[in-house]
């Protein structure tokens, strides 16, 4: 009996290790950041994501945002926590500058 009560607090010890870091997680949009450009250097690729959903690849671009708002891009990245980690990606898309906005194809 002595042997199951400490599984059970190791176990409860687990789900509130958990739950902690699952409180510590978030999402990045790009959305959020300026995406504005003239040309499709005014442009870098990135990655938004939800950290609380998985494993987020912060090296696999799905979305593109102004170079000025890389530096700020990235500290909030770092912030974000949760499950973030480096994914082996297939070679990332084009950055393009789509009728002033970032995008990629």
């Amino acid at each position: 009996m002595t042997n199951s009560r400490f599984v059970l607090v190791g176990l409860g010890v687990a789900a509130a290790s958990l739950l902690a870091s699952c409180s510590t997680c978030g999402s990045i949009q790009a959305s959020d950041y300026d995406q504005s450009c003239s040309t499709a250097s005014n442009c870098v690729a990135v990655a938004e994501g939800d950290s609380c959903e998985g494993l987020f690849c912060v090296d696999c671009a799905n979305a593109a945002i102004n170079v000025s708002a890389q530096a700020e891009y990235e500290a909030n990245l770092k912030s974000i926590g949760g499950a973030t980690g480096i994914c082996p990606c297939p070679s990332g898309p084009t950055v393009i500058c789509d009728a002033g906005v970032c995008s990629l194809n």
